[in-house]
């Protein structure tokens, strides 16, 4: 018995592709919080106001948010993140970013950037930053960015920060135009304008020299550069 038992042995392929895994129920309730939370809200003020108050309430909230520049900004920026973290995930399951066991990076958090929008995630056994940081181009492309740039914890290594950038807040929003760029431009192959009559030109007589006894003056002419005597 001993002898059969010790003949077997146990073979894993590892080139055939395993699906991903969704995580199921709580996957899906983690996936999509922000919706759930923002349904059951609606849900509660519609029982208590009722249909018709709730859709003036939506109506004038949209419209204060359209008007005051801060809230509109502040509300596409929390709007992009939640459209960053689908994309992310959407990302994981459709280039197979995750272990042998199917599961992908656990998004923990998304919070807007001056430049974009920034997610923290939780990497699973399996997959650590390197396995990121070869798809910059995939998640800034999957995210609708300008590029997207990865960086490990000091602490965790399995902590790892993704950061989406979408625009630049050092760039000019309104170029000023010169008003010498529409001027004439000199011409570099002509030779440069050299003095004309340097020999009638005057000599320039120095009014002070390094030793007070040797000054000359305009009046005293050339001197002979010994010091007076008094």
């Amino acid at each position: 018995m001993a002898g059969l038992g010790a003949g077997r042995t146990t073979v894993i392929d590892l080139h055939t592709p395993v699906p991903s895994d969704r995580g199921g129920f709580l996957g899906a309730c983690w996936r999509w919080r922000t919706e759930l939370v923002a349904s059951f809200a609606i849900w509660l003020v519609w029982i208590h106001i009722g249909l018709t108050l709730l859709l003036i309430t939506l109506a004038a909230l949209v419209v204060l948010v359209l008007a005051i520049a801060p809230v509109r900004r502040r509300a596409l920026a929390r709007l992009a993140c939640t459209v960053m973290r689908h994309r992310l995930y959407a990302l994981f399951h459709a280039d197979r970013l995750h272990n042998r066991r199917g599961q992908v990076p656990l998004i923990l958090s998304v919070r807007p950037t001056p430049t974009g929008s920034q997610a923290v995630l939780w990497c699973r056994p399996g997959i650590c930053v390197d396995d990121l940081t070869t798809r910059m181009e995939e998640i800034a492309a999957a995210c609708w960015a300008r590029t997207s740039r990865i960086t490990r914890s000091i602490r965790f290594a399995h902590v790892v920060t993704i950061e989406i950038v979408r625009r630049d807040p050092l760039a000019a929003a309104h170029l000023i135009p010169s008003p010498l760029a529409g001027g004439p431009r000199p011409d570099p192959t002509d030779p440069a304008t050299a003095f004309h009559d340097v020999e009638a030109a005057e000599a320039a007589i120095p009014l002070l020299t390094l030793i007070p006894g040797q000054r000359v003056g305009p009046e005293d002419g050339a001197g002979n550069g010994e010091p007076d005597v008094a």
